[in-house]
């Protein structure tokens, strides 16, 4: 007891040194009213799952159902510090969100600056972690880049890692695209970079637009629920196991401005717009450019006639609609998440033990902004679920069957039928051979047998 004391007061004596210098310096001061705002929560458990809610600002963060969250981010251009002191004083944690661009990337002096101007706004924010976006790096095709990125993440995290941990160290989470970068057969950006520098990793829900390159330049879904385990199995192949992956999921819809129209009874095909790639003659797809997005509180407002008879993809599980004028001169193509779509994600991040979500965006579905409406419960935060992810899993989670387990398996359930064939087979003529042939025409020696009446003889 009295060596915890000790320890105790230490903890706390370091704790106040440490507070007393950095103020003295002028280097933090706690922007918040009461002193408890700028306090980070109590360490989570490592099986602990976490609920992120991304926000940019724009609606009244006190109203969000609290209790269903683990953690906020918010966007790079909304560093509020109100929302930093709510959070801590709700005993959740507080980060925001920040760019690796390609001049950071290319200099040895601007990544420098880079990783001081991160590492200083950590400490004037009292944020608990740092989420790096790094999708416009990674998107690049340039294989020089690995190095750079590597590099430079490794000194973020060095920089963010505190020599003295209370209560525990600044996390890093990592942004990426929906599966693996690699670059001409190059994966260590994942095996090596993502690996050691990030603690978690967050799948960017708007890099599944990826998936028209090569496949159709038509309107999806924004999550595609069939790429999310292909994502999810490659990234573990290369090291990243789930329970330090992050599935992003939008709580938004987006509004497809189709170039090319065709209806049908099921899934009508809209064909969006194609640009020239820049130097090049090839021309890509151009989905950033062709949709809008939109969020549920608009979709409830301006179209609820269609959301009764909004047509469900089997394929992606998520709801669409179509929207033409009358003379079908103009059509517009809305694919969105509902309560049956975000359910099946939900679930799926705890069936296979992913570390959490993160959902984008908190405005989306703020209550300021999302009318009432019995079709959906009233408010859109009351069928979030959240408490999925939080239940204890009374089963082992559903066997993953990877492609090359799928042709193994196959492959020797091929040869047992030929070897199983091959040895019936074999018994079969066994036994014809065994058994002994009749000497010939031995039925022709019997006997005849004629049943005579006696009477017919007088």
């Amino acid at each position: 007891m009295a060596l915890t004391s000790v320890h105790t007061c230490a903890y706390l004596l370091v704790i106040a040194m440490s507070a007393l210098s950095v103020s003295s310096a002028g280097k933090v001061v706690c922007p918040c009213k009461t002193k408890d705002g700028c306090v980070r929560p109590n360490r989570m458990k490592s099986t602990d799952k976490e609920v992120f809610i991304v926000t940019n600002g724009t609606a009244d963060y006190r109203s969000w159902e609290w209790d269903s969250l683990t953690s906020v981010i918010a966007t790079e251009t909304n560093l509020n510090t109100d929302v930093m002191c709510f959070a801590h004083q709700m005993h959740k944690k507080y980060g925001f969100m920040v760019h690796l661009d390609y001049k950071a990337a290319n200099s040895n002096s601007s990544s420098t600056t880079w990783v001081d101007s991160i590492v200083s706004r950590r400490n004037s924010s009292h944020a608990d972690f740092v989420s790096v976006k790094l999708m416009n790096v990674l998107k690049t095709k340039d294989a020089s880049i690995v190095q750079k990125v590597n590099k430079i993440l490794l000194a973020l995290k060095s920089a963010l890692t505190p020599k003295i941990h209370y209560g525990h160290p600044i996390e890093m989470v990592c942004v990426v695209p929906w599966k693996p970068a690699c670059y001409g057969g190059d994966c260590t950006i994942t095996q090596d970079t993502l690996y050691h520098a990030c603690d978690w990793i967050m799948i960017d829900p708007s890099s599944f637009e990826y998936q028209h390159e090569g496949s159709g330049c038509q309107a999806r879904a924004t999550v595609p629920f069939t790429m999310i385990s292909l994502g999810v199995d490659e990234y573990a192949s290369f090291g990243i196991n789930e329970e330090r992956v992050i599935l992003g999921i939008p709580w938004h819809g987006y509004k497809y401005n189709c170039k090319d129209f065709t209806f049908r009874m099921d899934l009508s095909k809209c064909t969006l717009k194609e640009v020239k790639s820049e130097g090049s003659n090839t021309s890509h797809c151009d989905v950033a450019g062709s949709r809008e997005m939109i969020s549920v509180g608009e979709l409830l407002d301006k179209h609820q006639d269609q959301l009764t008879t909004a047509y469900w993809n089997k394929a992606y599980k998520a709801p669409m609609f179509d929207h033409c004028t009358s003379n079908m001169s103009n059509c517009h193509q809305y694919w969105y998440e509902n309560i049956h779509s975000l359910r099946l994600k939900y679930q799926y991040a705890h069936d296979f033990g992913l570390k959490g979500i993160a959902i984008y965006f908190a405005e989306d579905l703020s209550k300021s902004n999302t009318p009432a409406n019995t079709g959906f419960t009233g408010g859109m935060w009351d069928w979030v679920l959240h408490g999925i992810l939080q239940t204890t899993v009374k089963q082992p989670p559903p066997v993953k069957y990877h492609a090359d387990v799928v042709a193994g398996a196959a492959i020797g359930c091929l040869l047992l039928g030929l070897v199983l064939g091959v040895l019936f087979t074999c018994l079969g003529l066994r036994h014809r051979v065994k058994k002994k042939p009749g000497a010939p025409f031995k039925r022709d020696r019997q006997v005849e047998y004629h049943d005579e009446d006696d009477d017919l003889n007088l």
